[in-house]
């Protein structure tokens, strides 16, 4: 069987397929997706009992997934991030999964595709430490979502261009996809994830504890727990209280308001109130500003460089709601006003998406159905400069923002000279190259700002003067950065000059022109060729092949 796991940024659900019906293990809500780290025991608790533990010195970090992009170095006590990875899956395992005696064959789990290859890495070495001799899948999170949503929603043929807004307790997802169903294409153009300080289902219930239930505490009571914040007791208190207004939040979506009578919240506090669905949505409206401000500022300018909004308006085809948040009152009508005439769609199962549509992923990888991505990073070499005697960072001739990949697929990344600048080895007899992965959105690139965090590859071998090269290959399918050496690819030219682009060695580029996006390239060529500094003595190598890529890109579309 194939074990489903869908790791979110609030909860975490698991299930399987058991004979066309789906089977879920995780109850409702899921697993919170959070631990509990107590210092004195050097300790981690996870899930609802870390929610549970009352104790001054214990440390609660919820959302602890979002650490896997921005910030693959986080250590607390004795773990780092794969130490705490392991021992989450592990308490899956253990909770959730042994005592249904099951044994997957396969295990598949979601990945947000603004994760780079160390957090997808720091994934696959966890699970494959968990779940011995079981094949791991990485699916895309936005594949998944459809996946799921077409599962429930049989009857609803998806084509075109699609947004689907996946809005969790944590983040608020936004995802652009292409289906065809002429050439059985599903192409990830992009996916953004708007902070959870911004718009998630954790922000909307803090809002209505603080405006809705405190004021009331306060009143039937006489404490305020947003003046105390500093004393344990009143903290403790208060992450109860979210979760009772997340409940309260539930029901109002589904009767219109809702009946709280709590005779002991904690301490001999009580609690008797009633809310309404427009106390609820007079409450959120400033979010909606906030969400708003981030559509026109974000949203519509990476629609525009995919070709998808213009002067004219938006050209979607579909937009999709997901996620247990996006049932909030009031997010159904903002959505339809923002996009009108788009029609919202609301997926009929609002959670369970993205879980069911990982169930299936073993079915769906092995048909003919070619998924695509573009993949959101730069790839960057380190290199010593003679000139300045220092180290630099040079751009990667490899265009991830013009190339459709394929998730199953290989590609050569680039072809490097042993004895080269970008060898940066201080002894003879070894070789050594340092590549970096970098967000396509950051500028500002510097040896001093990345701290080594985003080394993907760190190749160090010794020099038996066998080889003059070394190709770079980009494998999506295993989420990894290799090498290949001359016995490894009998095709390799040992006489390339860097500074000529030679279309025998580098053949695969030509058939990459064939996945490039056809929209704003001359936009994209513009904007390159004025980041370039001409009058400057080190114009750099992979500038001038990735030039020439653009400019035949560009070309190939135009004829």
């Amino acid at each position: 069987m194939n074990l489903a796991i869908d790791f979110g940024t609030s909860f975490t659900k698991i299930g399987y397929m058991l004979e066309d019906n789906f089977i879920n293990l995780t109850g409702k809500t899921g697993v919170p997706t959070v631990f509990a780290y107590i210092p004195e025991f050097d300790k981690l608790v996870f899930g609802h009992n870390a929610l549970q533990i009352n104790h001054k010195d214990v440390y609660l970090f919820p959302a602890f997934k979002l650490e896997l992009k921005r910030n693959p170095q986080f250590r607390i006590g004795s773990y780092n991030l794969y130490d705490i990875l392991f021992d989450y899956f592990s308490f899956l395992k253990r909770e959730y999964i042994d005592p249904n005696q099951l044994t997957p064959r396969t295990v598949s789990i979601c990945v947000p595709n603004y994760f780079g290859l160390n957090a997808r890495q720091l994934l696959i070495q966890a699970l494959n430490h968990v779940f011995l001799d079981t094949k791991i899948y990485l699916v895309p999170e936005p594949v998944a979502a459809l996946a799921g949503y077409t599962m429930v929603n049989k009857y609803h043929d998806l084509d075109g261009d699609i947004l689907v807004v996946d809005i969790g307790g944590g983040t608020t997802d936004f995802s652009f996809l292409t289906i065809s169903r002429d050439t059985q294409e599903i192409i990830i153009e992009s996916q953004l994830q708007m902070g959870q300080d911004v718009f998630s289902g954790t922000e909307l219930d803090k809002a209505i504890l603080n405006k809705l239930l405190i004021p009331v505490i306060a009143q039937q009571t006489g404490l305020n727990f947003l003046e105390n914040t500093d004393d344990f007791k009143y903290r403790y208190i208060y992450k109860n209280l979210l979760k009772l207004a997340e409940h309260a939040k539930i029901e109002v979506n589904e009767k219109g308001y809702a009946y709280i009578n709590e005779p002991d919240l904690n301490r001999g506090f009580s609690l008797i109130t009633e809310i309404t669905s427009d106390q609820v949505l007079k409450v959120v409206r400033p979010f909606f500003e906030k969400l708003k401000v981030y559509l026109e500022q974000h949203l519509k300018n990476k629609a525009q460089n995919l070709g998808i909004f213009d002067y004219k308006g938006w050209k979607l085809d579909h937009v999709i709601l997901l996620g247990g948040a996006s049932q909030t009152r009031g997010i159904y009508e903002f959505f339809t006003e923002y996009f009108s005439p788009i029609t919202i769609t609301w997926a009929l199962d609002k959670t369970l998406n993205v879980v069911k549509g990982l169930a299936i992923w073993p079915e769906i990888i092995h048909t003919p159905v070619n998924i695509k991505t573009i993949y959101p990073f730069n790839f960057y070499i380190q290199k010593y400069d003679t000139v300045t005697n220092s180290y630099i960072l040079e751009p990667v001739g490899f265009d991830t923002s013009l190339l459709e990949l394929d998730i199953r697929g290989k590609y050569k990344v680039l072809s490097l000279p042993v004895d080269s600048p970008y060898n940066l080895s201080t002894e003879k007899d070894l070789v050594k190259f340092l590549l970096y992965e970098v967000e396509e959105e950051v500028t500002e690139i510097s040896i001093d700002r990345f701290m080594g965090q985003e080394i993907v590859l760190n190749l160090e071998l010794s020099n038996d003067d066998s080889y003059d090269y070394i190709d770079i290959e980009l494998d999506l399918y295993n989420s990894q950065l290799t090498a290949l050496y001359p016995k490894d690819n009998s095709n390799i030219e040992l006489n390339l000059d860097t500074l000529t682009f030679n279309w025998d060695r580098n053949d695969d580029w030509l058939n990459l022109i064939n996945e490039s996006l056809k929209a704003n390239l001359r936009m994209d060529l513009q904007k390159f060729l004025d980041n370039i500094d001409i009058k400057s003595e080190l114009l750099l190598e992979d500038q001038l092949q990735l030039a020439r890529f653009k400019l035949l890109v560009l070309l190939h579309n135009i004829s």
